[in-house]
Order: structure tokens, then C-alpha cells, then sequence
């Protein structure tokens, strides 16, 4: 399964494919990803490989390439149709270019446009020390609501058909 975006394309992660395996293996390595996406497992991979037979966009996890090179650069979650959850990271080397704002802003453009009947809100949850990622929440259209949780700032943005009053 792929998605397009129009800066970036999101292929469904396949453990088989060596791609996508040099992207596990650098988060990996990678200590921020560590201590702010997954620091409950053991590896990125433990995390990856439990959600990767879901037959729709939800529930799954992909490579993000850039579509000018067709470069891998990171990875998305889509989590569950109505509240839906994306997470997303970067790989080091590509952080700071502007990336996570881009491209969480034209998936929540394709997710509210593709799925608009399924999804009301999208959110994400960010570890509150993470200040890079909660800028690109903001500049991504979120807005930060505060959590239970202490240690992190979740960020919301509604589907505008399906707003409450």
C-alpha cells in the first residue's frame, strides 16, 4: 500500500524490504528516537513489527520517502479511524530541513480529504522535552492540549465536517 503526498510518498513498512530495514536499523541506533518514541521496547523493530498486517490506511506503518529523490527519510503511524493517532520521526540526518511540518501538514490535509467520514479528530502526543517536535505540531496546524501524563503535550486538529459545537 502506498500513499501520495505531494511532497512525499508513504510506502506501507515491510520488514523483507531492505529499505525499510536500513531505516528500523538507524532508529535503531538512533538515542532521541530511543528516549522520546519508544522507550518502553526494546527496539525499534519490537515496536514496528506488531502492526504490520492492517488491510486499510489505519492501523499501519510506513516509510516516508521524499518524492524528489524517492530517499527514505523516516516513518509514520496512522493509528485507528475516528480519533486517529499519527506518529511520526525523522531520520537524524534529515531533522531540521523542514520536513515534519510538511509533511504533517499534507497528511492531515489527505487524511481529513480521503477519509473525512471515518475521522473527526487527529491527534498526536509528543513527549513534553521533545520542543522540535511540538513546534512542528504548531506549525502543522495542531493545537496542544494538555495530557494526564506530565511528560507529555498532546496536540489535536479537528475535521472541520464533523466539528461539534
Amino acid at each position: 500500500m502506498k500513499i501520495e503526498l505531494p511532497s512525499f510518498i508513504l510506502e506501507k513498512m515491510n520488514i523483507t524490504n531492505s529499505k525499510h530495514l536500513q531505516v528500523i536499523k538507524e532508529f535503531d541506533r538512533d538515542y532521541i528516537v530511543k528516549k522520546y518514541l519508544y522507550p518502553y521496547k526494546d527496539s525499534f523493530y519490537d515496536l514496528v513489527s506488531n502492526d504490520l498486517d492492517s488491510p486499510t490506511v489505519f492501523n499501519t506503518f510506513y516509510i516516508i520517502y521524499l518524492k524528489e529523490n524517492n530517499k527514505p527519510i523516516g516513518y509514520t503511524e496512522i493509528e485507528r479511524p475516528k480519533n486517529t493517532y499519527i506518529n511520526a520521526a525523522f531520520l537524524n540526518q534529515e531533522r531540521g530541513k523542514g520536513y515534519g511540518t510538511k509533511f504533517l501538514s499534507e497528511l492531515s490535509l489527505y487524511l481529513i480529504t480521503s477519509y473525512s467520514d471515518e475521522i473527526e479528530t487527529l491527534n498526536t502526543i509528543v513527549h513534553r522535552e521533545n520542543l522540535a517536535s511540538r513546534k512542528t505540531c504548531l506549525n502543522g496546524g495542531f493545537i496542544e492540549v494538555e495530557t494526564e501524563n506530565p511528560k507529555f503535550v498532546a496536540y489535536v486538529k479537528e475535521n472541520p465536517k464533523k466539528r461539534t459545537k
